[in-house]
C-alpha cells in the first residue's frame, strides 16, 4: 500500500476522494480534470458522494492507473492534489 501523504487528519479523515485524469474536452478541445471513482475506475460526480472513494482507495487507484487524486468538496474549494 503506498505511503499516505501528510494532509491534515480532518481531510483524510473523510472518504471525499476522486481520481481524475487530463483529457479533451468536446466542445473546446482543451485538456479538463476529469474525476474518476477510485474504487470502480468509472467516471466520478463531483455531486455523488457514492462515486467517492476514501484517500487509501484513491492512492491506491493512482499506483495502479498512474491517476492523478484530489480531495473533492462540494463547492471545490478545497483541492489536494498528490
Amino acid at each position: 500500500m503506498p505511503t499516505t501523504p501528510t494532509f491534515p487528519q480532518i481531510i483524510t479523515a473523510q472518504p471525499n476522494w476522486v481520481c481524475w485524469r487530463l483529457e479533451p474536452d468536446k466542445k473546446s478541445s482543451r485538456a479538463v480534470k476529469v474525476p474518476y471513482n477510485p474504487n470502480t475506475g468509472y467516471k466520478a460526480s463531483i455531486s455523488d458522494k457514492v462515486t467517492w472513494g476514501t484517500l487509501e482507495s484513491a492512492l491506491e487507484a493512482k499506483e495502479i492507473h498512474t491517476a492523478s487524486c484530489r480531495h473533492s468538496e462540494r463547492n471545490g474549494a478545497e483541492e489536494a492534489i498528490l
